[in-house]
C-alpha cells in the first residue's frame, strides 16, 4: 500500500514540476523571435540603397504578416496562463511567466505594426512623387507634406 500511494505522490509532484520547468523555458525565451524579425537580405538591401514603393509595400506586408505571428503566440501565452488553476500553480509562477511572455509579445505586435506603417507611409509617398513627376507637378518631400504649403 505504501508503495502505490509512493508512485501516486511522486506522479502528482512529477508532472506540475515538469509543466512548470517548461512554462518556465518558454517565458524566458519571451516572445518566439523578439528582436530578431528580419526581412529578406535581397529586400533589406534595396531597402538601404534605392528602394521603390514597391520594396516598401513588400516589407510592409512582411512586417504585418509577422506581427499577425507574434500576435497569435502573444494569444496562445495568455490562453496557456488562462487554464492554469491556482491549484496547479499555488505560487503564480507558471502563470505569471506565461503572462510575461504574452505581454512581451505584445510589445513586439506594436513594434511590428509601427515598422509597418513607416514602410506603408514611405510606399505612398514614393507613389506620389512619381505621380507627381508623370504629371510635371512639384513633387512631395520625403516627409509626405507638400513642400510648397508652408503655413
Amino acid at each position: 500500500m505504501a508503495l502505490v500511494q509512493h508512485s501516486v505522490l511522486t506522479s502528482r509532484t512529477l508532472l506540475p514540476f515538469i509543466t512548470g520547468m517548461i512554462a518556465l523555458t518558454e517565458s524566458a525565451l519571451a516572445c518566439p523571435g523578439v528582436g530578431e524579425w528580419r526581412l529578406p537580405a535581397e529586400l533589406e538591401s534595396k531597402l538601404q540603397s534605392t528602394a521603390a514603393a514597391e520594396d516598401h509595400l513588400s516589407a510592409a506586408l512582411i512586417y504585418q504578416k509577422q506581427a499577425q505571428q507574434a500576435e497569435v503566440t502573444a494569444l496562445k501565452f495568455e490562453d496557456s496562463a488562462r487554464k492554469i488553476t491556482p491549484l496547479e500553480d499555488p505560487k503564480n509562477f507558471r502563470r505569471s511567466g506565461l503572462k510575461i511572455a504574452g505581454q512581451e509579445c505584445r510589445k513586439e505586435v506594436i513594434e511590428l505594426r509601427k515598422l509597418a506603417d513607416h514602410h506603408q507611409q514611405r510606399a505612398e509617398t514614393l507613389q506620389e512623387n512619381h505621380r507627381a513627376e508623370l504629371n510635371g507637378t512639384a513633387p512631395l518631400s520625403q516627409s509626405g507634406f507638400d513642400s510648397t504649403s508652408r503655413q
